[in-house]
């Protein structure tokens, strides 16, 4: 049917794109786009069928099918967004904090508030969760954004439930509390190795490990730590080419190989778990205090 197809082009690609967007206003503009749809393709249908000898309850019923048809468009979208909801919620995470308002990834300089940043990604991912937990084709409200900021942070016990309060029945619910939760926890855990990467790389962008800098009070104990032991692990490999030069020139060629392969790698792999500790370590505080937020 012709109206079918001319109601799935108009509605599949930019209800998809409504969804990737995810805010407060991406059901209100899906309904508004799917009524004005709905009223266009119906009249067209409607003028085709009066050429047509039918009684109007047989005309009736194949108009309602077609806006059933329509709904189910939407309604498809949007099961396909859900099902796909780790991925947005990460994308979208990823685009705000690591690139900045031209596209380009971050520089991570003193003058970035990390924090306030990973606190802006996560909630904007969060109200992407929201979104995509449900259908809102009627235009209905719900408390599912509340529900998801306090379940979240304060109030875990409220997404232990398998059904949403004003979705009983689960008609339209796309995601459920309890996945919700799964889904924000294991969200979190990703994005906080990306937040500490972020972290440590800004100590090094602004202080570096230049042995002046690391006297200023608000360089992190951590991050002098980690200046110690790279200096560690240089005067340690120096001392293990010098060795190695010195076997070689005697004829110990046997000697120098081992020593060059057992002491380079043990001096990189104290030194890189060192420095992999340590960057957790600095970011501790700071994701403590977001702990608190979204």
């Amino acid at each position: 049917m012709e109206e079918k197809s001319n109601f799935k082009q108009a509605l599949g690609g930019r209800v998809e794109a409504h969804l990737k967007e995810a805010s407060d206003n991406t059901w209100p503009a899906i309904k508004t786009l799917f009524d004005r749809q709905t009223i266009a393709v119906v009249n067209s249908f409607s003028s085709a069928l009066s050429s047509f000898k039918m009684d109007e309850q047989e005309k009736g019923d194949m108009i309602s099918k077609l806006k059933d048809y329509g709904r189910g468009v939407v309604e498809g979208k949007a099961r396909e967004a859900a099902g796909k909801v780790k991925y947005l919620m990460k994308d979208r995470f990823e685009f705000i904090f690591c690139y900045d308002d031209d596209s380009m990834p971050q520089d991570w300089t003193e003058n970035h508030d990390i924090q306030a940043m990973a606190k802006a990604a996560l909630s904007s991912s969060l109200e992407l969760l929201s979104v995509l937990a449900a259908i809102r084709l009627d235009g209905e409200s719900d408390r599912i954004w509340n529900t998801l900021k306090q379940g979240t942070t304060t109030s875990p016990h409220l997404l232990a439930s398998s059904a949403w309060e004003e979705d009983p029945e689960m008609k339209k619910t796309l995601i459920t509390p309890v996945q919700c939760k799964s889904f924000w926890d294991q969200f979190k855990q990703e994005t906080e190795k990306i937040i500490t990467q972020a972290i440590f790389i800004q100590y090094i962008v602004a202080y570096g490990f230049q042995k002046g800098n690391m006297k200023k009070k608000k360089i992190p104990k951590q991050v002098v730590t980690t200046s110690k032991v790279v200096a560690a692990g240089t005067a340690c490999v120096v001392g293990i080419v010098s060795t190695v030069a010195a076997c070689t020139a005697t004829g110990n060629v046997a000697v120098a190989v081992g020593v060059a392969v057992v002491g380079g790698a043990a001096v990189g792999v104290v030194v890189a778990g060192a420095l992999v500790a340590v960057a957790a370590h600095t970011a501790l505080v700071s994701l403590k205090n977001m702990a608190r937020g979204v």
